[in-house]
């Protein structure tokens, strides 16, 4: 039981759902701790397409995803983060 406390709260970003998505999809992640993070979405090519920098409670947190904020469909990634911790996963977005 004390292992599966502890992985609550490792700092931990999951993969988007729905993945592919035509128009919005939820990143979630978890934090062991409240702070600030940086979130940052972008294409192949390095192009930053979508960032935000916010305060976060510890715990599990949602950030919603939306096509308009990313243009064209593609293969695009995403990053997170958190107290010099990063994670990177990849995320597809279709055309309707």
């Amino acid at each position: 039981e004390e292992s599966i406390a502890k992985s609550e709260q490792a700092f931990e970003l999951m993969q988007n759902e729905p993945n592919p998505f035509v128009d919005q999809t939820r990143i979630g992640f978890n934090l062991p701790s409240a702070g600030p993070i940086e979130f940052t979405v972008y294409d192949a090519a390095g192009k930053e397409w979508y960032s935000e920098q916010k305060m976060y409670e510890a715990g599990y947190s949602e950030i919603e995803l939306n096509k308009t904020k990313l243009m064209k469909s593609g293969i695009y990634y995403y990053k997170l983060i958190f107290d010099k911790q990063m994670q990177v996963k990849t995320l597809f977005v279709l055309s309707n």
